[in-house]
């Protein structure tokens, strides 16, 4: 299993990783939404969530930021897969007036603090935003 979940982190494709080993052959981009949605709804109790495609870039692509939260805990013991930088892992995504970062900040804790942060308007800094959520986080675990 950690293959596959290193293989589905690693292939931009989620689909493509998986519909294979659910659907008969051909792969098709039909059953690899399908499977996304049925994974979605029956595994992670995401409900409302749209897929069009599976690397994530298509503006039709649709998830709230409280089901981006439900897929970090569920892939959390994977997070060591994600991006590092200092004490976070993390993932990002930007399209045309889109950013995201989603992940982990990591501390003495076993439990990391978990972030999510979609942007979709013009004016806003990604980077100073982590930079509370960094400080909310460790203020958190110090009370």
């Amino acid at each position: 299993a950690e293959d596959g979940i290193r293989d589905l982190v690693r292939s931009r494709g989620l689909g493509d990783v998986y519909k294979r080993q659910v659907y008969s052959p051909p792969g098709t981009l039909d059953k690899g939404i399908k499977l996304l949605t049925a994974y979605a709804k029956d595994e992670l109790l995401i409900e409302d969530a749209e897929f069009a495609e599976g690397s994530g870039i298509s503006r039709k692509n649709r998830i709230s930021a409280l089901d981006m939260f439900k897929i970090l805990k569920h892939f959390a013991p994977h997070r060591d897969l994600l991006k590092k930088s200092g004490q976070v892992l993390y993932k990002t995504g930007t399209l045309d007036g889109i950013r995201t970062l989603a992940g982990y900040i990591l501390n003495n804790s076993d439990e990391p603090c978990y972030f999510v942060i979609f942007l979709n308007s013009a004016g806003h800094n990604i980077d100073s935003i982590m930079e509370c959520v960094k400080q909310v986080c460790n203020a958190g675990r110090n009370n």
